[in-house]
């Protein structure tokens, strides 16, 4: 078993999100073996067939070649996703305010927070000081949290606060939304990999922040009460 699961420093519920991450990374990169080579071989097959259908004769057949080539991409589109979603991150580090990173994502989906009229509360802690992170990254982790509490909240008078906190060397983001809330059943599920409440979206935004967390050797975990509302935390180390 990997090694991860031998530090002792870490709770038991930290060890089996890092042991199902270190799982998701390897199913990712077999999925994507398992099925692009046979993937590869229908749309090279299906070229070939194209290139013997040119006559006006067999015109309607092209319509079933745009269907099955579309649909080749996009399952090649899902593969590629899953597998940035889960690998491993090339980080590159330099000192961030967390405060101000949260504030340009917030600004990259103002329009979005205008057109579900969502009101934002801020409860940014005043003693901060710079950590350590790939800024890019954790923006997208950041990013893609703030997108599930916006979808959350969909069709009703929406808040989200947002809430920083530093203490004992940690810094606490807590992201708390007013939205339709997650199950009891689907509350472990809700970082798996293609997993969605609703049908928009592909499933991998909360898989794709956990990822980069984690990589940050920080931790992120959600709470949620259905009708009420989800508090989703992340936790990195100053």
């Amino acid at each position: 078993m990997s090694d991860i699961l031998k530090k002792n420093d870490l709770s038991e519920a930290e060890l089996i999100n890092s042991y199902r991450i270190l799982l998701t990374e390897k199913i990712a990169r077999n999925i994507a073996h398992e099925i692009r080579n046979p993937l590869t071989n229908v749309m090279l097959g299906l070229d070939q067939l194209k290139n013997e259908f040119t006559s006006e004769k067999n015109e309607p057949f092209a319509l079933y070649f745009n269907i099955i080539k579309r649909n080749c991409d996009r399952i090649n589109e899902l593969i590629s996703s899953l597998v940035d979603a889960a690998k491993p991150l090339s980080l590159t580090i330099s000192d961030h305010s967390v405060n101000k990173l949260l504030d340009e994502v917030l600004a990259g989906v103002d329009e979005k927070i205008k057109s579900g009229k969502i009101k934002i509360q801020k409860k940014y802690t005043l003693k901060t000081s710079p950590i350590a992170l790939d800024g890019e990254k954790i923006k997208s982790a950041f990013l893609n949290v703030i997108l599930n509490a916006i979808q959350s909240m969909e069709g009703k008078t929406g808040l989200l606060e947002i809430q920083t906190e530093f203490k004992d060397k940690k810094c606490t983001i807590k992201f708390t939304d007013n939205g339709i809330g997650i199950s009891k059943e689907n509350l472990p599920l809700i970082f798996d990999p293609f997993f969605r409440i609703r049908s928009s979206g592909k499933g991998l935004g909360l898989t794709t922040a956990q990822n980069i967390i984690h990589n940050h050797k920080g931790n992120i975990r959600a709470e949620s009460q259905p009708g009420i509302g989800s508090t989703f935390t992340i936790n990195l180390s100053v």
